[in-house]
């Protein structure tokens, strides 16, 4: 019997029959022999593939970068360096005294980054602080808070993050506006280069519908129109959680807005499976305008991002979330089919 059977033999042992002087003489060894063990695995040399913990890091998604780094000492001991190679690979400069782990964490802080065209649902490239005889629109904290300007609508979307099966993406959202305006949240599903929008999920401020109409937005209903009631007040926080589930070809995607507390606005899933008609169209439309003539790309291999329609004075910030939104009971369900009341 070697050691490691004598150990195994040994945790399964009936310790009512021992005295409490043997019961401590048993922990005083046990202790020691884990002692012993763990100077054995700290002198003993880097293994192999940890001495490539920078170059494989680099090329892991910016989101699984911790966890690898977590999976050994060796391999934590690498992080300011598998930072560094990280910001060279995203094209981020460092800062004097700053450590590299906190310059990729900066970048890669949400923000909004694109401007959609109502008509076309094209994305635009978001040009803050410029203005016309309309109104101005501004941007702060790095592109993390948006003015709307302009006097109308605005159809703002955040920086996307890739679409995963089982990880959720998660955003908390600050909304402001003045009395009597409809705003609304929501997301977007893009291609990775964030340039064509699949569909947009919104639900507006009034509960109600807004804009029918445009084919890439489905509005998420939950009165009548005549029994609007302000889902969220002028001045609100929200969480917003959106994620992919389900087999191959019976997606969905399970959606929680919630407020600061949990407590949920309107939740449930969107029948995202290509035995759904109009889903199926709504890909085949958005492949020909990426230019994409490979069908193997699935949902899978997109990006999701928060998406507002903000009026003139009003205000979003995107942040991360900060807790997993609780919609127990949820307010909504969708239906099965396209996700429309």
């Amino acid at each position: 019997m070697d050691a490691l059977e004598a150990l195994d033999a040994a945790s399964r042992v009936d310790l009512d029959a021992y005295s409490k002087p043997q019961l401590r003489l048993l922990m005083a060894k046990a202790q020691e022999l884990v002692e012993r063990a763990t100077n054995e695995i700290n002198d003993r040399g880097c293994a192999f593939p940890a001495r490539l913990a920078p170059l494989v890091t680099q090329w892991l998604p910016l989101e699984d970068v911790g966890a690898a780094l977590s999976s050994s000492k060796q391999w934590r001991a690498t992080s300011e360096w598998a930072f560094q190679l990280v910001a060279a690979r995203s094209g981020v400069a460092g800062a004097a005294g700053v450590p590299w782990r906190d310059v990729v964490k900066a970048d890669a802080a949400p923000r909004w980054t694109g401007e959609v065209d109502p008509d076309t649902g094209r994305i635009g490239i978001l040009r803050p602080d410029s203005g016309d005889s309309t109104g101005t629109r501004a941007t702060m904290m790095r592109g993390a808070v948006i003015t709307g300007g302009y006097s109308d609508d605005n159809d703002i979307m955040a920086r996307g993050t890739p679409l995963r099966v089982g990880r959720r993406r998660a955003w908390r959202l600050h909304m402001t506006r003045s009395d009597n305006i409809v705003d609304a949240v929501g997301f977007v599903i893009t291609d990775p280069a964030q340039r064509e929008i699949l569909l947009a999920y919104h639900v507006n401020s009034s509960g109600c519908t807004y804009n029918e109409g445009y084919q890439w937005q489905r509005e998420i209903r939950l009165f009548d129109d005549d029994d609007e009631e302000d889902l969220w007040a002028e001045d609100a926080t929200l969480e917003l959680s959106v994620e992919l589930t389900g087999e191959k070809f019976q997606r969905e995607l399970a959606v929680v807005l919630s407020d600061a507390e949990g407590r949920g606005i309107v939740g449930g899933t969107i029948d995202a499976s290509w035995t759904n008609d109009f889903f199926r169209g709504q890909f085949m439309d958005f492949a020909r305008r990426c230019g994409w003539t490979d069908f193997r790309v699935a949902l899978e291999d997109l990006y999701v991002a928060p998406f507002v329609r903000i009026y003139d004075e009003s205000t979003a910030t995107v942040l991360r979330a900060t807790s997993p939104a609780n919609a127990s009971p949820p307010r909504f369900s969708f239906p099965a089919g396209i996700g429309e009341a």
